[in-house]
């Protein structure tokens, strides 16, 4: 079941494993853009992952670039897969010149390694947590959680798929060929209330 541990609302963008069109209708001009397919950081082999948090500017329309964030990349991040049972060493860099950091958005994981906002990340500074993973298959998100700029930076950018596989999942016979019937389709509108109520202030959900 979907539910919020699962999906960041409040105009951030929102992920979900589904089969969909590789391009979608463009606005306006009967024309076709090509559905944007985040890269796939597999960390099942190597048991580790780097993102580097930077800006950037991305054009939603053509000829009008907008200033965003992103992780390894100039707009949102990319998807991250593990598998259950492993431990996970991250390394994530803060390329931005402000305060960030990175919440691993319903991972179930020590306090210490949940990436709230008081495990700052510098400007140019690297958190580098070892993520346990002993939670079962899930669709979990990953993003910007620093006190105060919430909001921002996650409606600028910073956001990302992070997928936990494990055996039982892999024996279903589901799409998971990634980038062909597996695809993480992004929304950028919609929310959904947080039993948090500052959340809930700092994302934009009444």
């Amino acid at each position: 079941m979907l539910d919020r541990r699962s999906l960041l609302a409040g105009g951030a963008a929102l992920f979900a494993t589904a089969a969909c069109s590789r391009s979608t209708s463009a606005l306006g001009d009967g024309g076709q853009n090509l559905l944007p397919m985040p890269p796939l950081l597999d960390a099942r082999s190597n048991r580790s992952f780097a993102l580097r948090v930077q800006s950037g500017t991305t054009s939603f329309y053509p000829g009008r670039p907008s200033d965003t964030l992103g992780y390894n990349g100039s707009y949102l991040g990319p998807t991250i897969r593990v598998r259950r049972g492993d431990d996970v060493a991250a390394a994530v860099t803060n390329g931005l010149k402000v305060n960030t950091t990175v919440h691993w958005h319903g991972l179930l994981i020590p306090g210490e390694l949940d990436g709230g906002p008081h495990q700052i990340i510098a400007p140019e500074a690297t958190w580098r947590p070892t993520l346990p993973i002993r939670q079962p298959a899930a669709t979990l998100l990953y993003h910007s959680h620093v006190h105060g700029l919430t909001a921002e930076q996650v409606y600028s950018g910073l956001a990302g798929a992070l997928l936990v596989t494990d055996d039982e999942e892999q024996g279903l016979g589901l799409p998971s060929e990634y980038g062909v019937d597996d695809l993480p389709a992004r929304r950028l509108t919609g929310c959904e209330r947080s039993d948090n109520q500052d959340e809930n202030r700092l994302l934009g959900c009444r």
